[in-house]
């Protein structure tokens, strides 16, 4: 999968490499943010990794603008804007297996961070098959 490991994609083995999706056979989360690149970087990545037997069974997009942030600011109601499209066009694709983190105000550092965001993730399975 040249893309995806720098190996020749058209000659690679069509075999479930073990180390990245265990004996699940499946990629658990893919993280993405919501601009264009990124969706279609997703898009590209799932299909390769379907291409390999490998699943995904999680979207998750990161640094989403919230709502209440772009009150009183036309840069950030643009980029928003912006966001939404993409996230619609992702919440079509990968229906039901989207998960979205809002952007913070500051770095996920610390404990007190780390339980901010799996409080956005508590919905998805992460252990089970």
């Amino acid at each position: 999968m040249e893309r995806l490991s720098g190996r020749d994609h058209k000659n690679a083995p069509r075999q479930r490499d073990s180390g990245v999706c265990g004996r699940y056979g499946s990629l658990r989360d893919l993280l993405r943010i919501p601009e264009g690149l990124g969706v279609s970087q997703t898009n590209r990545v799932i299909k390769d990794l379907n291409e390999y037997g490998i699943g995904v069974r999680h979207v998750v997009v990161n640094h989403v603008i919230p709502e209440g942030a772009i009150a009183n600011s036309t840069f950030l109601q643009s980029r928003s804007q912006a966001q939404r499209s993409y996230l619609d066009q992702l919440s079509e694709s990968y229906e039901g297996m989207l998960t979205v983190i809002p952007l913070l105000p500051g770095e996920v550092k610390g404990v007190a961070a780390l339980r901010t965001i799996h409080g956005f993730l508590r919905g998805i399975d992460t252990i089970g098959t």
